[in-house]
């Protein structure tokens, strides 16, 4: 859609196929703003959308480039602590959580050791790697965990915060492969 200059906030319909949404299911609405090709503005907060909201609601959007203001944040920036791994749940008093710096710098402990390195971020894309980390044993069932926790890493091409805040790390078909709330 094409937006007037100066014009806000911009009224909009969003138009979609009767049936096309699930009763039970959750989804969630993104705007973004361009100019010339370019990404000036975009939603970085989750609206959870289910249909029902028939009178309206707001979509805020915050600068992202083409100016002197510094990128928004993307939403996985955080510190971020596991709560499930392949719908396998996770050991409850054992602490693997996830770090994501703006600059995509990555930390964090898998349950046994501590592990650092990058990931690339844009948009909702994102890949772990290369990550390095300590080389601790520990018990049978926590190494398990942990080696469930670098396989969804390793796996990871793309990321979505649910209606609940937390985030949820998805592989290249878009499967989910592992679940984490703000830490």
């Amino acid at each position: 859609m094409t937006i007037p200059a100066r014009t806000s906030p911009t009224p909009f319909t969003l138009p979609y196929p009767a049936g096309a949404l699930e009763e039970g299911h959750r989804y969630a609405l993104r705007a973004s703003i361009s100019a010339a090709g370019e990404l000036m503005f975009t939603t970085t907060e989750h609206v959870a959308f289910d249909g029902t909201q028939l009178d309206g609601f707001e979509l805020m959007v915050q600068r992202t480039g083409g100016g002197d203001e510094p990128a928004a944040a993307p939403a996985i920036v955080g510190s971020w602590l596991a709560e499930d791994f392949g719908g396998g749940g996770v050991i409850d008093d054992l602490q693997s959580t996830l770090t994501i710096a703006a600059d995509g710098t990555v930390t964090g402990h898998s349950g046994c050791n501590g592990f650092g390195g990058t990931a690339t971020i844009a948009a909702d894309k994102i890949t772990f790697g290369p990550l390095a980390g300590t080389l601790m044993a520990c018990a049978e069932a926590v190494m398990d965990q942990e080696r469930k926790f670098h396989d969804a890493l390793e796996r990871t091409a793309s990321f979505s915060i649910d209606a609940q805040g937390k985030l949820v790390l998805h592989d290249a078909a878009g499967a989910e492969l592992a679940k984490f709330s703000a830490n």
